[in-house]
């Protein structure tokens, strides 16, 4: 266990890249669930030419009309990813659980540390180097999916944010 100061997610993983050993370094957020072994199928996935590869990310416990809505965009989601993943254009490991070739996030000196976006940017470095990032079909993870229509805009805001400043 490593505590440090709160200095954004990027930096928190920068911090456990610099303590890694293995060959595949995992990362998750903090309001994730993961199916019982999405970790060894997600692994099981990991192709010798991906960097990276995202998992299957659902919706957990879906409780009102909005967590349904997005419950089924997550669904086209995945969907989208199996499409993306063919024309090697996937542009973000979601947070709930990916995982890198550990090399390869040492060779792009790791995350950003200031980005709103970090699942989304790194990928974006890795598709400068031609590397493959990869659609886990059988890695299931589940993120609880904001509430309110206010939690939905301040994360969607966030999102299209973090993504203006990774394409500038």
């Amino acid at each position: 266990l490593i505590n440090q100061e709160n200095q954004g997610k990027g930096a928190a993983l920068n911090t456990a890249l610099e303590e890694a050993e293995g060959e595949i370094f995992a990362c998750l957020d903090a309001d994730s669930y993961l199916a019982e072994d999405s970790l060894k199928n997600i692994i099981s996935e990991l192709g010798e030419d991906n960097a990276g590869l995202a998992s299957a990310m659902k919706v957990h416990n879906p409780q009102n009309f909005l967590q349904r809505l997005q419950w089924v965009e997550y669904l086209v989601g995945i969907f989208l990813r199996n499409i993306m993943e063919e024309i090697n254009s996937i542009h973000v490991t979601p947070g709930p659980l990916s995982i890198y070739r550990t090399e390869k996030l040492r060779e792009v000196n790791g995350f950003d540390n200031s980005s709103l976006v970090e699942d989304q940017e790194i990928c974006f470095r890795f598709q400068e180097k031609h590397w493959m990032v990869g659609h886990s079909r059988k890695g299931d993870s589940y993120t609880v999916a904001p509430a309110t229509w206010k939690e939905f805009y301040n994360q969607r805001l966030r999102w299209y944010k973090g993504s203006i400043e990774n394409i500038f």
